[in-house]
Formats: C-alpha cells, sequence, structure tokens
C-alpha cells in the first residue's frame, strides 16, 4: 500500500486525498523520492535501499555503544540489530514503517550522547529534528523523544559534562525541542499548502481509535516476541540489576 500512495505522488497526486493510507507523510515521500530516481514499483531498488538503511542503523548503534563503553559493545550492538531487526517473520524484512523510524531515532540518540561540554550544543537541535523526522515516519517513534529529554534534564548528565549551571541544561533541552517542532513545522507547511492539512491529520492521528482490546492475542505476541529476544531481555535485565557499575558517568 505505501508503493500504491508514493507512485500517486510520482505521478502527481497527493497522500490522503488521492490515495489513502494511514502512516505519517514522511514514509510516503520517502518511497516516493526511491520510485522517482529508480522507476514506479521498483522493488528491487526498495530492498537496496531498506539494506543500506539497516546498516546505516546498524553503524549509528556502533557509534552509540563505542561512546558509552567501548569498540566491542559496539560492535556486538550493531550485530543484534541485525539479528533481531527481522527476528521471526520475513514480513519484518520489508522496507517498512519499523525500519525507517528506527534510523533517525539510533542517530538522534548518538548525536545526544556524544561528549561534549559546550553550553548550548547546538548540535542537539538536528537530534531534535531526527526525532521529529522519525514520528513524521510512524507516530510511536514520539516516544523516543520522552527518555531522551529527560536525560538531558538529570543531574547525573550535567556532572557528567562538567556544566555547572541549570540554565545550560535548560539551553539543550530546547534546543531539542526546537529541531523535533521544526521538522513537525515544515512538515505542516508543506501539507497545508497542498491543501490535505486536516486529511493528514485525520488519517494519522484521529483515525487511530481502538475500540477493541484483544488482550489474549496481546499477552500471546508479547510474551512470543519476548522468547524470540531473550537474548535482549537478558542483557537488559542485567544492565538494570548492575546500572551503578554500567552507567556510572554516563
Amino acid at each position: 500500500m505505501y508503493s500504491v500512495v508514493a507512485n500517486e505522488i510520482v505521478d502527481g497526486g497527493r497522500p490522503y486525498a488521492d490515495a489513502v493510507e494511514r502512516k505519517p507523510p514522511l514514509l510516503f515521500w520517502t518511497y516516493a523520492a526511491i520510485f522517482k530516481v529508480a522507476g514506479k514499483f521498483n522493488w528491487k531498488a526498495l530492498h537496496i535501499v531498506a539494506l543500506v538503511w539497516t546498516l546505516c542503523a546498524m553503524a549509528g548503534l556502533y557509534v552509540i555503544c563505542r561512546e558509552l563503553f567501548d569498540r566491542n559493545t559496539g560492535l556486538i550492538a550493531a550485530f543484534f540489530y541485525g539479528v533481531f531487526q527481522p527476528w521471526l517473520t520475513w514480513r519484518n524484512l520489508s522496507f517498512d514503517a519499523e525500519m525507517l523510524m528506527n534510523l533517525p531515532i539510533i542517530w538522534a540518540w548518538a548525536i545526544a550522547f556524544r561528549r561534549s561540554s559546550s553550553r548550548l550544543r547546538p548540535e542537539l537541535f538536528p537530534a531534535g529534528a531526527l526525532l521529529g523526522a522519525a514520528f513524521l515516519l510512524k507516530q510511536p517513534a514520539a516516544i523516543a523523544a520522552v527518555p531522551l529529554g529527560i536525560y538531558l534534564l538529570l543531574p547525573s548528565y550535567r556532572a557528567s559534562r562538567s556544566l555547572a549551571r541549570t540554565n545550560s541544561i535548560i539551553i539543550q533541552a530546547a534546543m531539542l525541542t526546537a529541531g523535533f517542532s521544526a521538522a513537525l513545522g515544515l512538515a505542516t507547511i508543506v501539507l497545508w499548502k497542498q491543501g490535505i492539512l486536516r486529511d493528514a491529520f485525520y488519517w494519522t492521528i484521529a483515525n487511530h481509535d481502538v475500540p477493541h482490546v484483544f488482550w489474549q492475542k496481546g499477552i500471546v505476541h508479547t510474551l512470543t516476541f519476548l522468547g524470540a529476544c531473550l537474548p535482549l531481555v537478558i542483557g537488559a535485565i542485567m544492565t538494570c540489576r548492575d546500572k551503578d557499575e554500567i552507567w556510572a558517568g554516563k
């Protein structure tokens, strides 16, 4: 369905008007850009871009873990992402919204974790813009901005970067927020100029109510996912158990 909407865009159409799907606009614009360069419904091009996209996400995880810990940890994190991103279903090998949103989220965090004693940290603006881009690829990605914002406000963050004044933290959090808002603002302007802003809001936000919750299916799927990702679950538990030692000074 993403490809159908994207090819409508290539032909001069508008998402949410000429073809309807409930994903955010940047996903369709990304697909449309690929088809505009490589040709309509070019599946081989999509698979190549998906491979490059995954490798770039793995590189971002490597950068994060090398910055926080060491090179070997970075390599292991990148390897695990390559293994578990598709986990048990072949459908996750497709160029889907989850794969798309992971890349900007990972690199936003890589920028935020970079060692810097600067009071302003202007690089947090593009980090915020990347988080905004992730939201414009898949709605749940917005939650990734919340822990990053909390991280910037922690006393341990200020101490690890020798920031003496609280004003510096407020400025940096504002820089991150401004970047996020700028990405959303730019997308809003584009949608407004195309005359589809109201339709985009309806299909991406308002139309996502959940009238029925299937608890049994949800529990079974959650347990299956935890079992498939057991090494990651064990690692997360160990990290929480030894957090004072592992995360000291981070």
